[in-house]
């Protein structure tokens, strides 16, 4: 709806103010074939845009300064390939009118994205705060700060979004006081069958200080896991040795970033990867031919060989590879 707006004033302010100086005479807006076009690409140009840089993970954990921040960002980028790649060729009366559309088109951009962003997340926001929305979330940990945190969570007027499923401990002990409030889910041993089974999306580290050698056993457990971990304070200091810090929650709670590159450049760099590859895979052809052949006339058997691997977040796949031996030569062992 934003592109569509943004799309339709353009128009409107280069046919008043750009055009008119060029010709002298208004061309209608509803007879340009640019116009019709754009309608249809520019959105969907946009739509791809913002999910490349992320824009569509994570919708319900987003600041208004945040949101503000990167829509600056990308309605610069994205204005600004869409001026070189579609308004650049149009005919000025002179330079100015170049500059003119640019700016008019990033201020336009914007203004009525993120004033459509500002309504959405002031509304999800609201939700949250009023736990009409949250998330799936466990406490890891069973003593005084975890039960402190608990209450200091549970007992506040405006909600952070946690819907808080259970508590896990580090200590082998079982006399916590929260079991008066939370079930006991287990042993931190455990936390990656705990977090799929209850579907958790937050972890909540809360530890005493005779517990922190526990952290990097609990670190790994969180390891691959699409999960978002928050620290108490005492933790900074230990964390911020490890792995980039994010948002500060008030004074309980500190945000762990496990993303240290950012979602765009993760999915430009995905592209890259890809199309890099697609073309060393045909600068390589006619050499891989060969091999192909070579290994055809070694022997019986096929060409390729697939074998499992295991991949990003602990999914498995399955690799091709030319065949190197003979079909069954292992089967007596290696």
């Amino acid at each position: 709806m934003a592109a569509v707006l943004v799309w339709l004033l353009l128009f409107w302010f280069r046919k008043q103010f750009v055009d008119t100086a060029l010709i002298d005479y208004q061309i209608p807006i509803e007879k340009d074939q640019k116009l019709i076009v754009g309608l249809m690409m520019i959105p969907l140009f946009w739509v791809i845009f913002y999910y490349f840089t992320g824009f569509y993970r994570n919708i319900y954990r987003r600041s208004r300064l945040t949101e503000l921040k990167n829509t600056f960002y990308t309605s610069f980028a994205g204005s600004l390939f869409i001026f070189f790649a579609v308004l650049l060729d149009d005919s000025v009366a002179d330079y100015k009118g170049y500059y003119y559309t640019f700016s008019v088109l990033f201020i336009l951009q914007l203004v009525i994205t993120y004033i459509f962003r500002f309504i959405l997340s002031s509304r999800t926001n609201k939700r949250i705060q009023n736990r009409e929305i949250g998330f799936n979330t466990v406490i890891v940990g069973s003593n005084e700060r975890a039960y402190k945190l608990y209450r200091e969570l549970e007992d506040s007027k405006i909600s952070n979004g946690f819907f808080f499923k259970g508590f896990v401990n580090v200590n082998g002990e079982d006399n916590s006081s929260l079991k008066q409030h939370l079930p006991h889910l287990g042993s931190y041993k455990n936390l990656k069958d705990i977090i799929h089974e209850y579907s958790i999306e937050e972890v909540v580290i809360a530890l005493e200080t005779t517990e922190h050698d526990k952290l990097n056993d609990v670190f790994a457990k969180l390891e691959n896991e699409k999960v978002f971990l928050k620290i108490i304070p005492d933790l900074y200091s230990i964390f911020t040795r490890m792995v980039k810090m994010n948002n500060i929650l008030g004074a309980v709670l500190i945000e762990v970033d496990f993303e240290v590159m950012p979602e765009w450049q993760k999915n430009f760099k995905r592209i890259f990867d890809i199309m890099f590859s697609i073309f060393i895979l045909l600068v390589l052809s006619p050499f891989l031919l060969l091999i192909a052949m070579a290994v055809k006339l070694s022997g019986k058997g096929p060409v390729f060989y697939t074998q499992e691997r295991i991949g990003m977040l602990g999914k498995p796949f399955r690799i091709i590879k030319f065949r190197s031996m003979k079909v069954d030569a292992e089967t007596a062992g290696p």
